[in-house]
């Protein structure tokens, strides 16, 4: 018997749709030019399919990223402390991801923070992140009467060039840069790699002791990897580490 494909147009409950076009908008909606950071740490997607019926794996994976989450909280709310602060960003955590997004004008704080949550993970978790760093449009969903109570969202074109230079371009334990984004302001808190990116450089003032205690963890690591691609990651932050830059 031959049966045919036919068709089925989704069913949702009485007053589904309706209840959903209410929310919708005439009115313009309100865009602001923000930077945006998206960071990922390395190495912890193998961590995370372990976790499947064991459950020693999965305390030590929740555990681990709870101190992460944490680690990432503290450094934003450090430099945010008012409430009118607070409401201009946006704060997101996707697994083993971040996102931070703030006004144009507060760029230098975002950069100081993503640079201590980057050296903050590295010495007490032993974890290492790369990201990137772009600005332009993002969607102010919150100013939206409709979504005062809704969960935060980044819709727009910075979040995109950020997610790209992530994938694409940092390659790296790095956080670089969009080009446009590098000014003089902010010079004093980032390095110039040999490919041209200019990245976060997170061990700038930080204490010599500290940086070596990390350097002789990171040649440890280097001596136990068994994968040419996490080797060369490792090689790459021990060359850094090993850099001299203005402020130290």
């Amino acid at each position: 018997m031959i049966m045919e494909n036919v068709e089925k147009q989704a069913e949702y409950p009485k007053g589904f749709t309706e209840a959903f076009s209410e929310d919708l908008i005439d009115e313009k909606v309100p865009i602001k030019d923000m930077v945006v950071v998206f960071a990922d740490m390395l190495g912890t997607k193998n961590l995370m399919m372990e976790v499947k019926d064991n459950d020693e794996k999965a305390k030590e994976t929740y555990n681990k990223l709870r101190k992460i989450s944490e680690i990432f909280r503290d450094a934003w709310g450090s430099i945010f402390k008012e409430d009118r602060d607070k409401e201009e960003i946006i704060s997101m955590e996707i697994s083993d991801s971040f996102v931070l997004a703030v006004p144009i004008e507060k760029k230098r704080e975002l950069i100081e923070i993503i640079a201590n949550f980057q050296y903050k993970i590295l010495e007490e978790c032993n974890e290492l992140m790369r990201g990137g760093v772009a600005n332009g449009e993002i969607i102010d969903w919150n100013s939206i009467e409709n979504n005062k109570n809704d969960v935060q969202k980044i819709i727009g074109p910075a979040f995109v060039s950020a997610h790209i230079l992530e994938k694409e371009n940092a390659i790296y334990p790095r956080i670089v840069l969009d080009s446009k984004l590098v000014s003089e302001d902010i010079k004093e808190f980032l390095m110039q790699d040999d490919d041209g990116f200019s990245f976060i450089n997170f061990k700038r003032k930080k204490d010599k002791k500290s940086i070596e205690y990390i350097t002789n963890k990171i040649q440890q690591k280097i001596k136990e990897a068994s994968n040419d691609k996490i080797k060369q990651k490792y090689n790459w932050l021990l060359s850094y580490l090993y850099k001299e830059s203005e402020d130290g």
